[in-house]
């Protein structure tokens, strides 16, 4: 064997492939296809804004959607949102003793004070199951190397899942699950003695 015939297991390279990390087409039709679903599960609520009301929903939607207009309330009169007097006068509520997520009514505020909580829960459920959708998705395809395909296909698993869609109707806590893949990759990342910086 000669210098100039080195076979392809002696092939060494010389700097590391490089991981696409930015935004691509595959990922734009996943984030699409994923809020189309989201909106085609949620369609019933879509078309009837003006005060429908998701099947089965027992309560709970009408405790959601008390729960995005507090939310705003507090933050139009710059009040403090982890408690209210708006239920048990003059004594008030703890919210935090419940499920109020501030972490989207508080964000979505100006949109609950626009056009009403109806629009904020329908919002949120759409939001819950395209953005859990698409962050396992990202997970996939960017932590795991999947296939886009194949990324697509376990983001569809895990945002529309049977116990997603059946909490779709009446609990976007167990829905709007966005954070747990993101999580899940900073924690893989620290397990392999990364950083948890933005690369």
């Amino acid at each position: 064997m000669t210098t100039h015939d080195q076979s392809v297991l002696e092939r060494q390279p010389t700097t590391a492939p490089a991981r696409h990390s930015g935004v691509g087409r595959g990922d734009l039709v996943a984030a699409v296809g994923f809020l189309i679903a989201a909106v085609y599960v949620l369609q019933g609520q879509w078309r009837n804004l003006n005060g429908g009301y998701l099947y089965n929903s027992g309560q709970d939607q009408t405790m959601w959607e008390w729960f995005f207009s507090v939310a705003a309330h507090a933050v139009a009169h710059l009040d403090n949102p982890l408690s209210s007097d708006l239920q048990n006068y003059p004594l008030g509520v703890n919210l935090m003793a419940n499920t109020a997520m501030f972490g989207i009514s508080i964000p979505l505020a100006p949109i609950t004070l626009l056009f009403g909580p109806t629009v904020t829960w329908a919002i949120a459920l759409t939001i819950g199951l395209a953005g859990t959708s698409f962050a396992w998705y990202w997970l996939f395809s960017r932590q795991l190397n999947a296939s886009k395909g194949a990324a697509a296909m376990g983001g569809a698993l895990c945002g529309f899942a049977p116990g997603a869609i059946s909490h779709a109707n009446g609990h976007p806590n167990f829905v709007v699950l966005f954070l747990l893949p993101v999580i899940a990759m900073l924690v893989t990342r620290m397990a392999h003695g990364g950083g948890t910086t933005k690369n």
